[in-house]
């Protein structure tokens, strides 16, 4: 009775001291099981209310769970328990997986109410846990651990009931304006489910409501344009993608340098595709103002942007060999990367040496500046034991190919080589293969 009369008079320090005296200081296997349960109920009810050990209220609450699950596994426990855990997370990372554990369970349960905000904490733990995963190596997919999927999808879950219930997005007012960020980070988790499509009507309507209630002080309204043209372009809508990145070029000055490096060059690239074929020459003005976009990349190397300017100058160097005739391109891109290596390690270049300088500050980056200088090295002698078989020289030929193969797989094995690079070097690959066999 002391148990229950001081619980219920609010005197819970004494509650605590009974249930220690008459259940806890018995040996637990004596005590049935509905009464260990009970005990470990009111015990984290004390702690909970005297708030001086969350620890204990987690655990004494996780132990009632366990031992009844009958009574206890419900909605209003797990939800103690999730904020029992948050209480704690500070202590230990690890109680933030337990709390969202929790907080899943509970929004399972039938007629519970569960805050926004707490849906949305849970929608951004897992996003967080799965972008993580991926920004590791570009080579990881959600798919690589099931309890990311499950994760992936319960926050899309969370997010879907508060921004999108009726499958449109909810007017933003100035009060909900904090939810901006968010729906980036929900347009994210749909690309990594590959729903393109959904993530397309979501941007749609947030770049319409961005545009249409200009008293709202928006925050994210770039980085909302260009995930929009990533996903044109994941969509292969080419034309609506190259319009984007085009827009976002022509505003980069109010860009974060590195969008619109990235903004500059895919609206160059795809520009450069989408010409007719009877435009694509050094008298066009449309082809020359690709050029000098990808070669005012070239020239504004930057460390923190790579491997956006490595990649310009690779792209000038092929778009550049192929407008000339089919006789003379490899002669003409051996030429360009010449010049793109040079450019890039040249000692006399006071821009390149500031630039080169600069990478010692950066490991991650001057790690892909070397395999990019690695891949050129390989490309000269691709291109040079292409001419060694047009003039029938095979063992030149051959000795260039095994110099060139061993560049390639030092680069392939490299998890510091990028996704980009990595397909150029499976491309060049297979054109020595080809050359082989033919």
């Amino acid at each position: 009775m002391c148990i229950r009369d001081s619980y219920s008079l609010k005197h819970y320090q004494e509650a605590l001291d009974c249930l220690k005296t008459h259940i806890f200081s018995q040996n637990q296997e004596d005590v049935p099981s509905l009464v260990g349960a009970e005990a470990n109920f009111v015990a984290g009810l004390c702690y909970g209310a005297l708030q001086s050990n969350n620890q204990a209220f987690c655990s004494h609450l996780e132990q009632a769970l366990s031992l009844n699950p009958d009574l206890y596994d419900s909605a209003a426990t797990h939800l103690q328990l999730y904020n029992g855990y948050i209480s704690l997370s500070e202590a230990d990372t690890l109680n933030l997986d337990k709390a969202a554990k929790h907080l899943q369970i509970a929004l399972t349960k039938e007629n519970i109410a569960v805050k926004t905000e707490n849906k949305i904490w849970l929608a951004n733990h897992y996003y967080k846990k799965i972008k993580s995963h991926l920004d590791t190596h570009w080579s990881n997919k959600v798919s690589d651990h099931p309890h990311l999927i499950q994760e992936m999808n319960s926050a899309i879950d969370q997010y879907q009931s508060v921004f999108c219930p009726e499958n449109t997005l909810i007017d933003l007012t100035a009060d909900t304006l904090i939810f901006e960020a968010e729906l980036i980070k929900f347009s994210k988790l749909l690309e990594y489910k590959e729903e393109h499509t959904k993530k397309l009507n979501l941007l749609k309507d947030l770049v319409e409501q961005q545009s249409t209630k200009v008293e709202l002080n928006w925050s994210h309204q770039k980085e909302t344009l260009f995930e929009l043209a990533t996903t044109y372009a994941a969509l292969n809508d080419k034309e609506k993608a190259c319009e984007t990145f085009r827009f976002i070029h022509s505003a980069s000055h109010t860009f974060p340098t590195m969008l619109a490096s990235v903004a500059t060059l895919e609206s160059a690239k795809l520009n450069f595709e989408l010409l007719e074929s009877s435009s694509k020459s050094t008298s066009n003005r449309e082809t020359l103002s690709i050029l000098n976009d990808l070669k005012e990349l070239q020239i504004r190397k930057n460390p923190l942007s790579e491997p956006v300017h490595l990649e310009a100058a690779l792209e000038f160097a092929e778009i550049r060999a192929s407008l000339y005739d089919v006789k003379e391109q490899d002669e003409r891109h051996l030429f360009f990367l010449k010049r793109v290596k040079e450019d890039f390690t040249s000692d006399d270049d006071l821009v390149t040496k500031e630039y080169i300088k600069s990478l010692e500050n950066y490991p991650s980056k001057k790690q892909i500046y070397n395999a990019y200088m690695s891949f050129l090295e390989a490309e000269i002698l691709r291109l040079r034991a292409k001419h060694m078989y047009e003039e029938e020289q095979l063992n030149e030929m051959e000795e260039l190919h095994e110099a060139a193969l061993t560049l390639y797989n030092e680069i392939k094995n490299n998890r510091m080589t990028p996704e980009n690079l990595f397909g150029r070097v499976k491309k060049s690959v297979q054109n020595i293969n080809d050359l082989n066999a033919y």
